[in-house]
């Protein structure tokens, strides 16, 4: 991991802390509180990073890049995003490999993913 520190990895790890509720995995909900209190860019890549490492599933890392297009509009995270989606909406092959850094790389993928779905972030 290039930008994650030991604090988002713990952070991360503790995402179910109140394991699921009637079958329901808190991951998600967790996931969105936690991405909606972080206001510095860099702290929000780190968490998004170890998020990603940690659970590997879109729908958790999914409020990350919701929150990265509202604080970050302008970032490279931003393009990767918005690149992403839509190569996955629009291309016919498989997910193309995306270069940038670790979390550029992250939204790429989880964005091209849902572009494919054909959902939005």
């Amino acid at each position: 991991m290039e930008f994650a520190t030991q604090k988002d990895i713990e952070r991360a790890e503790n995402l179910n802390w109140r394991g699921s509720t009637f079958g329901y995995s808190l991951i998600v909900p967790n996931a969105t509180k936690m991405a909606k209190l972080i206001k510095n860019e860099q702290k929000l890549i780190g968490r998004l990073e170890a998020v990603a490492e940690k659970w590997q599933d879109p729908d958790a890392i999914k409020p990350f890049l919701k929150r990265i297009l509202e604080i970050a509009p302008n970032s490279t995270y931003a393009s990767a995003i918005s690149k992403g989606l839509n190569d996955g909406k629009y291309s016919m092959s498989p997910n193309s490999t995306f270069s940038g850094n670790s979390v550029e790389r992250i939204c790429y993928n989880v964005a091209f993913g849902f572009g494919r779905q054909g959902e939005t972030i």
